[in-house]
């Protein structure tokens, strides 16, 4: 079996690189339940194992070089958005690394836009699924804590939410930098969280749905005729239009 490190890429006093933990959880449980050895690190290499690394879009670009060969890029960014300068990061990753990736989308994106320097199979869609460890958030007895939201406030979603919060008469609380037990807490008194794409490319930010899903916790996904979802993917979540999210 193989020794494996998930690394993360931690800038200091960032506090949003919370938002992998339940992604690498998942990676974590999956790679020790096939019987690898498996570690987790912060801003360190392991030359003796296969680096994971998650945030890599996050490090300077003078230190995209320090990655060792055989390196396994998990990329979380939609690369077809609006954050040029990560994809470009992900771009320079690209050309000799590893690429695992839960979106087709962003896999078609970088065949068409990164010559590979690699073997043919050094860009993989993962599955993204169900392990018991992540099944770990008590339900409440009480369900008051309304629909919530959980991500930043792009000018995208800040446009739809402004739809709801004058039309429905729903109580909709939206947090941001909450992650781990208190974001757990809240989860578990919601009546659903809603899920919204961040950016104009609208894939379905899926890595976030799984974590819902693995603790029964309703999602409702704000989908658009623009959306990119692929599999059963929805299959597992409640959807409205996005354009007429309160229809009258």
């Amino acid at each position: 079996m193989a020794r494996f490190s998930l690394l993360t890429i931690e800038p200091e006093g960032y506090l949003h690189v919370r938002a992998f933990d339940e992604l690498k959880s998942l990676v974590y449980h999956s790679l020790r339940s096939l019987g690898h050895d498996v570690e987790v690190k912060i801003n360190a290499i392991d030359s003796g194992a296969i680096n994971i690394v998650f945030g890599s879009h996050l490090l300077e670009v003078k230190h995209l070089e320090e990655l060792p060969s055989g390196t396994i890029v998990f990329n979380t960014e939609q690369l077809c958005g609006d954050y040029a300068h990560w994809r470009d990061r992900i771009e320079l990753l690209a050309r000799k690394h590893i690429i695992w990736d839960y979106s087709s989308c962003n896999l078609s994106y970088l065949d068409e836009s990164v010559p590979r320097q690699g073997k043919p199979s050094s860009r993989v869609k993962l599955g993204l699924g169900y392990h018991k460890q992540l099944d770990r958030i008590k339900p409440a007895s009480a369900h008051d804590c309304g629909f919530t939201f959980f991500g930043s406030m792009t000018e995208l979603r800040m446009n739809i939410f402004a739809k709801i919060d004058a039309d429905s008469g729903i109580p909709l609380y939206k947090y941001f930098g909450v992650y781990g037990w208190r974001r757990d807490a809240i989860m578990a008194r919601s009546q659903a969280v809603l899920n919204l794409h961040s950016q104009r490319s609208r894939i379905l930010e899926w890595p976030r749905i799984v974590y819902l899903i693995a603790n029964r916790i309703p999602c409702i996904g704000l989908i658009s005729p623009m959306s990119v979802y692929e599999d059963d993917q929805l299959s597992f979540i409640s959807t409205v239009n996005e354009d007429d999210p309160v229809p009258g």
